[in-house]
């Protein structure tokens, strides 16, 4: 169970690690930047869209909008870009 639980928390780090790099390179473009810089401050922002004391409606928000502003941005970074990124983890 918790070996798990220790794997997820590993993969969102590294994810979050690629995110940092991809910001911070130059060759990222800019909308792509944005997308990414504002996944980020969604999930670690207290303030959403629907509240998480509404139960369920108020968690299924967070697991909507965060992955749609993600893969919106991964769309527009050039693939190569992106693999040699995961390679500087």
């Amino acid at each position: 169970m918790f070996s798990i639980i220790r794997r997820i928390f590993g993969l969102i780090r590294r994810e979050l690690k690629l995110y940092r790099i991809l910001i911070r390179d130059s060759r990222t473009p800019r909308t792509s930047r944005l997308l990414l810089a504002a996944a980020i401050a969604y999930a670690f922002s207290p303030l959403d869209l629907l509240p998480n004391v509404i139960p369920i409606i108020g968690f299924i928000d967070d697991l909507i909008i965060i992955p749609i502003l993600v893969c919106l941005a991964l769309r527009n970074i050039p693939k190569p870009l992106v693999l040699e990124s995961r390679t500087r983890i």
